[in-house]
Parts: C-alpha cells; structure tokens; sequence
C-alpha cells in the first residue's frame, strides 16, 4: 500500500509540474522527465532492497524499456513530441510492469483514460484555437470548405450513404445486426467530419511565429526551409541537427523568424487519465 501510495504521489508531482510547463511552453523540459526516470529507477531499488527482492527493480526497468519503445514508434511514425515521449518513459519506470495482466491492470486502466482524455481535451482544445485567433477563422472557414469539397471526402460520402441504406435492410433480419452497422456507419461519419476539422484548424490557426533561438526538438517548420544548398522539408520533426544549422544562419542574420505548427499539449490528458483511474481505484 505505501508503494502504491508514493507512485501516485510522485505521478501526480511530475504531471501537474509537466501539464503547466506543457501548456505555457509548448514543452517538457527534459530534466523533469529525466528525474522521474531516475526517481522510477530509485525507488523501486530500495523497495528491491526492503524487500529483499529483485523484482521491483525489473518492473521498473521492463515499464522503462516498454515505454522507450512505444515512444520511439510514437516519435517517429505518429510525430509525438520528444518532451511528450520522455515523460512517457519516466510514467513506465516508475509504474512498472509485471509479468501478470492483473498486476497491471492500474497502468492498463491509466492509459485507456488517457487516450480517451486525449480525444476529448485534443477537441476541446482545437476549439478554443479557434475561438482564441480571431484573425484566423476566416483562413479555418476557408480550408474547411476546401477539405470538405475534395473529391476523396465526396466519394467517402457516397459509400458511406450508400452503406447505411444497406444497413436499413438489416433491419427485417435482424435489429441487433442493423444497431450495431447504423452506430458504426454514423461514428465513421463523425470520424471521416472529426478529421477533416482537424486538418483544417491545425493548418488555419495552430501555428506561431518564433525566432530560431526558441525552437526545440520535435517542432514542426510549416514550410521548407533551404539552408545553403540544403533543405529542411516542413512536415518533420525537428532534431537538434537541424536546428544547429538553422541557428548558424540566425546567427548570421539571415533567418529572423519562422513559423511552426502549434502544437496540441497532450500531456495534460495524461494527468486527467491518471485522476480518473485513481478516482475509480478509491470508488
């Protein structure tokens, strides 16, 4: 129990500290998710040692392990921030993993929340960019319109029409089967209209205009940047590579400033996850 009791607490310290910097900074700094590692680590050492067990320190080390890899596959193919992906890792040190799915029904729980806050706080946040740039929402109204009309939406539309009224006939079979094939037709709409709202405020309103000094790893150039003979494509994640031979030109003036995209901070869902399943855990 007292275990259990200090996770939650050192959770609890590193996401709130994490969600405000998040949110104020667009970034983790990498030292608060490298003390949380490092606490992960620690802490189940000396449990290790109270206990007379190596197996704290091996959940430990497993939650680290697991966690780099999903980071890394998060980083690289879903564009996750790299602030985002080392708190990530620093949650599986200091939650673990054990060998049994009981046993990890706590971290099993706290993910599903958080991916479900994340949907929700992305929308709710995506709205009040909206709100926030009044400059901007005729450029969204525009590039929604443009998004809306592509050729690809129209035909989706179609066959997604074309399978609700499919569906209608299940109905003289079976009303289970026409329920379940109706409620998945209408979450793809939403889904297909979600998507398409998406695009359009990321590309209207979720983007800032900052001078070199101030980028960091995983931000995102809205354009192509060519930097002597080199290009550094928009799109992609920054590394430090990058931004070294950005600065070099900064440094010599001739780069002032250049626009990225504005991030969602995420890291915000994860407390709002971590809440929820410590509410469900005291219910």
């Amino acid at each position: 129990m007292l275990a259990f009791i200090i996770i939650l607490v050192s959770l609890f310290i590193l996401l709130i500290i994490a969600s405000i910097t998040d949110i104020l900074f667009r970034e983790v700094p990498d030292w608060l998710s490298y003390i949380g590692i490092a606490f992960g680590i620690l802490a189940s050492l000396i449990f290790s040692i109270f206990l007379k067990s190596i197996y704290p320190l091996i959940y430990s080390l497993l939650g680290l392990a697991l966690m780099f890899l999903v980071s890394l596959f998060l980083f690289y193919i879903a564009k996750f921030g790299g602030g985002d992906s080392k708190v990530l890792m620093a949650i599986g040190s200091i939650i673990g993993i054990k060998f049994t799915l009981y046993e990890n029904m706590f971290f099993i729980k706290f993910i599903i929340f958080t991916i479900f806050a994340s949907a929700v706080f992305g929308i709710f946040w995506m709205i009040f960019s909206i709100l926030k740039n009044k400059k901007n929402r005729k450029e969204f109204a525009r590039t929604f319109k443009k998004q809306n009309n592509k050729k690809i939406l129209i035909y989706t539309k179609i066959v997604l029409i074309s399978l609700f009224f499919i569906s209608f006939f299940t109905l003289f079979f079976s009303k289970t089967i026409f329920i379940v094939s109706s409620a998945t037709i209408l979450f793809l709409i939403f889904f297909l209209y979600l998507s398409v709202f998406s695009i359009s405020v990321e590309r209207s309103c979720m983007k800032r205009k900052i001078t070199p000094d101030k980028l960091v790893e995983g931000d995102i150039l809205l354009k192509d940047l060519k930097i002597g003979k080199e290009k550094i494509k928009s799109n992609n994640q920054l590394v430090q590579k990058d931004i070294n031979k950005i600065l070099k030109y900064y440094k010599k003036g001739k780069i002032k400033e250049i626009m990225v995209k504005d991030g969602i901070p995420f890291i915000p869902s994860f407390l709002i996850g971590l809440i929820a399943v410590t509410i469900l855990y005291l219910m």
